[in-house]
């Protein structure tokens, strides 16, 4: 998808989910977070595990119906979902490509 497209795409959507069973960073969270949409994964998924509860909602893997029913209760309760988002945003916003080349850089040069 074009870069100029990403944004109006996500900004559609209510929730991103992620139903992967394994995944490092999915960069898909870091873009739906960069456009404050609220993301729901399992805790077999990198960035849901470490944002969750704040920055993203995150369930047990391999359990669809729990999966189901986080997705429910986001979309069903407007004000979580938003708040999940702006936490999301934030994230995103702070962890940006200079923060990241920072923390890369104390990695290489770290003895």
């Amino acid at each position: 998808m074009p870069n100029d497209e990403i944004r109006p795409f996500y900004q559609q959507a209510h929730l991103l989910v992620v139903s992967s069973r394994h995944e490092a960073g999915p960069l898909v969270m870091v873009e739906a977070a960069a456009c404050g949409l609220p993301s729901s994964g399992t805790f077999t998924t990198g960035h849901a595990v470490d944002w969750h509860p704040e920055a993203a909602w995150a369930v047990p893997g391999g359990d669809p119906q729990v999966l189901a029913e986080a997705i429910l209760t986001l979309l069903h309760n407007p004000p979580l979902r938003a708040a999940i988002g702006r936490a999301a945003q934030r994230w995103a916003q702070t962890h940006d490509s200079p923060w990241t080349a920072q923390e890369f850089e104390k990695l290489y040069t770290s003895e």
